[in-house]
């Protein structure tokens, strides 16, 4: 027992310096194994945007942003596996500051931050920005509004060859010194109706291509587009007043006797007939001509003149008497299973008609019918006044005189 306590004790203090070279070899090993485990890495981030400084400065001097050539750029980052592995890339911050320079071109610095400290940036792809600046001004531009499709058969719709409005851009001087028009596109297949649109403003330049970063004022516009339809509609006289005591109108005739109108299919309520400006026939014995306008009603649009000449002929008023046979008079609206019987002393009714020379003439014996209504009429006598149609229709502007205008009628 004595022997192996001597054997440890001279082991121990008789090899020190084996044994300090052991620890050493073992912490080292413990490092390789821990710089083997989270070596140092590197990792790219692509596609990192990055913020423009001194906006505010450079606009107060007039000047803008025309163009960049890279709106990204990529960030090489290096640090320890785990860190760089648990890095997010929203943690990189990287910007360009424009706030000194002037109108031309410049190629300015990309600063790159990184808000962990347990990574830092190697690289940054690319290490500048191709920047153009230019003058901001302002310009009003005409508006072309496009027509795309076809409107239903048989219409049409108007071309806006010429559209009455401008309206302000805002933008590089190169730019907007491009701008040809603000297109503004409006489809209008198989449309049968005027509408409004609201549409949506591009800027366009000589090729038609459409220019970016122009600001327009109004960019947005509500555009009526009208739908019409062609026709040539009859004028019809307007008068106001009477002619002298028997006296009357015979005609009243326009020439043209129409006109060609454009016909908005939304707007226009009206009826088929266009109406002349009222004339004033007062006291009026003689026929005279004149010529008058035609009323302008919303959603019309002359396409021939506007104007007509309008001939009135007046003539002296006439009586002429008709005799027409009590048995002539028809019955309406008989009950088949009464007898029906005129009480009326004369054999006759006297039809005077009071109508202008012209119309007078015109007139024949069997143009006249007489009726009587007993539509629902039960037995017994009943006074019912005479009706005057004239070829089967009743006139309400004749002039009639009936004698008597009443008679009586016995059903049994």
């Amino acid at each position: 027992m004595k022997r192996i306590r001597n054997f440890s004790k001279n082991l121990f203090l008789n090899n020190f310096f084996v044994k300090l070279f052991c620890l050493f070899l073992a912490v080292l090993l413990w490092l390789v194994v821990m710089d083997y485990e989270n070596p140092v890495v590197t990792r790219e981030i692509k596609g990192v945007k990055y913020e423009i400084h001194g906006l505010e400065e450079l606009n107060k001097r007039g000047i803008i942003i025309e163009n960049v050539d890279k709106k990204t750029v990529d960030i090489t980052i290096k640090g320890t596996w785990n860190n760089v592995m648990s890095f997010k890339p929203d943690d990189i911050k990287s910007y360009i500051d424009v706030g000194d320079y002037n109108v031309g071109k410049a190629s300015i610095n990309v600063i790159s931050v990184v808000n962990d400290i347990g990574v830092s940036i190697k690289e940054s792809k690319p290490l500048k920005i191709n920047v153009v600046f230019d003058e901001v001004v302002e310009r009003e531009k005409n508006i072309k509004v496009v027509l795309d499709g076809k409107v239903k058969e048989g219409l049409k719709v108007e071309k806006f060859d010429s559209f009455n409005k401008k309206i302000m851009v805002r933008g590089p001087l190169n730019r907007v010194n491009k701008i040809v028009h603000l297109e503004a596109k409006i489809n209008i297949d198989k449309k049968e109706k005027s509408f409004i649109e609201n549409v949506e403003l591009v800027a366009k330049d000589s090729k038609g291509e459409v220019l970016k970063n122009i600001d327009i004022k109004k960019s947005v516009l509500d555009i009526y587009v009208p739908i019409y339809i062609e026709k040539n509609l009859p004028v019809e006289v307007k008068t106001k007043g009477k002619v002298s005591k028997d006296y009357g109108i015979f005609s009243s005739d326009t020439e043209p006797a129409s006109i060609k109108v454009k016909i908005d299919t939304d707007k226009y309520k009206g009826d088929k007939k266009l109406k002349t400006e009222v004339i004033d026939v007062t006291n009026k014995q003689i026929s005279f001509k004149k010529e008058v306008s035609i009323e302008q009603e919303d959603g019309l649009t002359f396409l021939d003149k506007s104007n007509v000449k309008v001939f009135i002929k007046i003539e002296p008023k006439e009586t002429r008497k008709i005799k027409i046979p009590v048995d002539k008079i028809t019955f309406v609206g008989k009950n088949s299973e009464y007898d029906y019987k005129v009480l009326f002393d004369k054999k006759e009714v006297v039809l005077n008609i009071i109508d202008v020379t012209s119309n007078i003439a015109k007139i024949k014996d069997n143009d006249f019918t007489l009726e009587i209504d007993l539509k629902n009429k039960e037995k017994g006598k009943h006074k019912v006044p005479i009706i005057v149609k004239q070829n089967g229709k009743l006139n309400e502007n004749a002039n009639y005189k009936i004698e008597p205008k009443n008679v009586f009628v016995e059903i049994k």
